[in-house]
């Protein structure tokens, strides 16, 4: 959490600024009909404008098990509301987690008024941009359902008694399960017999699609200019045997520098890159970096180098000590919640 805080906070992002596609996020959501698609195909495209209707993009259904699961919650909290043999608390505890989901499906919707909030509440908009597509509130909405079906199950034990009650769970199980993986299994038959295939046949070909509209670029970026193994210098600066960009790491081999010179590498300039060179000598010496033509990353060369010059993300010694606190708190958890449990129940 940390690092997506401090970036959002020290960078111009495009989403962030509102150069992408959110500005109109309401027209990328889904009906309500997409929702409980049971056999989705893969061969269309992800997102569609409401205008364009649903015939040819994906379904971004909760498919036919969950499904399963949101009807079995409706009859079971309505069972609980009247059963007294069902406490109080997890009765609530079903209520809330059913209208959550509902909610967060509601929300995945172009129904949803997300472009109203966005102008009549300043304090939400940059909330509502950063979502984008509300089609994104789906991983929330099978989180909550899986939360459903496990008080769904144990909800049973309370209601019923003896065989009844685990005959009933069992098919519960059973249905749940044999309805996802309908509509699972169908989706990569679909997408095994349907959907093309992408041929890469090197690093010159790989292209930038993945960018997609590039939101989480830096401002201004012109996505069609940025190349996987592009490198740029003046040759009356500085004279460049060797050049490779290997998985984010960037790797220059200089013969000669005849004065100062920038190289500007295959890097989109993001706080945390480093850049170190070490001369035929074998000495290193950190290298200054600064945002270079389309925000990449750009190299400051002092005259007289020669040798190699490497470039790579290292990342903030503060987010290492937030993952060790991080670890220890989850660490004094579960020790809590073990010693919590052995002070209920000391024979366990």
């Amino acid at each position: 959490i940390l690092p997506a805080i401090i970036v959002s906070k020290t960078m111009e992002l495009q989403v962030l600024e509102g150069a992408a596609t959110q500005n109109k996020i309401q027209t990328w959501g889904m009906s309500f009909a997409q929702l409980f698609t049971i056999l989705p195909e893969a061969d269309k495209m992800g997102f569609l404008p409401k205008d364009m209707g649903t015939s040819g993009e994906i379904h971004y259904t909760i498919g036919l098990g969950f499904s399963i699961v949101l009807i079995a919650g409706i009859l079971l909290i309505g069972m609980a509301l009247w059963n007294k043999r069902v406490e109080g608390f997890t009765r609530k505890m079903g209520v809330s987690l059913f209208v959550l989901t509902v909610l967060s499906m509601y929300m995945s919707t172009y129904y949803f008024p997300w472009e109203i909030i966005a102008e009549r509440i300043p304090m939400l908009s940059s909330l509502v941009a950063t979502i984008q597509y509300p089609v994104r509130l789906q991983s929330v909405t099978i989180l909550l359902l899986s939360c459903l079906f496990i008080w769904e199950y144990n909800a049973l034990n309370s209601m019923l008694e003896g065989k009844a009650a685990l005959i009933v769970r069992a098919l519960l199980c059973i249905i749940t399960v044999l309805g996802a993986s309908i509509t699972s299994g169908y989706f990569i038959y679909s997408v095994t017999t349907q959907m093309g295939h992408i041929y890469i046949q090197d690093e010159k070909c790989m292209g930038n699609g993945i960018i997609i509209n590039g939101e989480y670029l830096p401002l201004g970026t012109d996505i069609s200019q940025l190349r996987y193994n592009s490198f740029s210098y003046n040759g009356d600066e500085i004279e460049i045997s060797y050049t490779r960009h290997d998985m984010g790491r960037v790797t220059v081999n200089v013969t000669e520098t005849l004065k100062d010179a920038r190289v500007e590498v295959p890097l989109l300039y993001y706080p945390g890159y480093v850049a170190k060179a070490t001369d035929l000598s074998g000495h290193s010496q950190k290298l200054s970096l600064t945002k270079g033509e389309n925000n990449v990353v750009q190299i400051k060369v002092p005259q007289g180098f020669k040798g190699n010059i490497g470039v790579w993300y290292e990342e903030p010694i503060l987010w290492r000590v937030t993952e060790v606190i991080s670890i220890v708190v989850l660490g004094w958890l579960i020790y809590a919640n073990k010693r919590k449990n052995h002070l209920r129940n000391p024979k366990m």
